[in-house]
């Protein structure tokens, strides 16, 4: 270690002599500033043109990169009935938060037990609960290893819709979900649209072809959605009543979960 030491001060000791004969001779000069005026125009003009395309190569990366998300915001637009979707948070949804202004947002759902234990939790991009209840009630069952027959189990107004009371008597839940009535029922409501599996399709209260026409992938919870547009809409007398669309034609989606299956 002492040989190491004492060849390394060595080393040390002989380039501060060499810095210093340098500082001697050259003073503040660099080695550019020795060069001559031809040659200094000459490294000049090959410095900037290395800078240039190195700015080049990234204006080109940030707009292929911006044109990648505006064309993924486009399709997610098209396969469904958002209106606005973010670029830079392209997982986000715009939804009102509690002071009644819309923002960009998730949903987080708990389940807790009556001393306020949680028995499972998640974020969805959905802004409403409706489609959230059947993969909460798998996420627990899952979570505690089964649920008991007859459990009672409460949710609020956002989650009663019929597919989610079917999937709480199938499971044997004795539910109580409150029930805010619509003033006027409606016989377009999604629960009357018939799902043909052989066709991948639904059927609508007027019996025309709502089709499949893509997926979205919500990369946090691994989890799709389906979306089925409408064919006939756009003559269809009852379209009004139908959807709200702007677009004029009608819309469903259905979320997917790892053990959910198409109605």
């Amino acid at each position: 270690m002492a040989v190491l030491l004492g060849f390394v001060e060595g080393e040390l000791e002989e380039w501060a002599k060499q810095d210093a004969v340098e500082d001697k001779q050259f003073g503040d000069l660099r080695g550019y500033d020795q060069l001559k005026d031809k040659s200094k125009r000459s490294v000049q003009k090959k410095a900037a043109q290395h800078y240039v395309k190195q700015i080049k190569e990234k204006v080109d990366r940030h707009k292929s990169e911006i044109e990648d998300r505006l064309k993924a915001a486009q399709q997610e637009v098209d396969a469904s009935e958002f209106k606005k979707v973010s670029t830079t948070d392209p997982e986000s949804r715009f939804m009102m938060n509690k002071k009644g202004k819309i923002e960009l947002a998730y949903n987080p759902q708990l389940t807790v037990d009556r001393n306020g234990f949680v028995l499972a939790n998640d974020v969805f991009q959905d802004a409403f609960d409706t489609d959230q209840l059947q993969p909460h009630v798998l996420q627990t069952e899952s979570n505690i290893g089964g649920l008991p027959a007859g459990v009672r189990w409460s949710f609020d107004a956002g989650y009663y819709e019929s597919e989610n009371l079917k999937i709480l008597s199938d499971k044997k839940i004795d539910g109580y979900v409150y029930c805010q009535e619509k003033a006027e029922d409606t016989p377009y409501d999604k629960k009357y649209f018939h799902y043909d599996a052989e066709k991948d399709e639904y059927l609508c209260p007027e019996k025309g072809s709502v089709i499949f026409v893509g997926t979205t992938y919500d990369k946090l919870k691994n989890k799709t959605a389906r979306f089925y547009k409408g064919t006939q809409c756009v003559h269809c007398g009852a379209k009004k009543e139908c959807t709200k669309s702007r677009t004029g034609f009608r819309r469903i989606r259905y979320s997917l979960t790892k053990t959910s299956v198409m109605p």
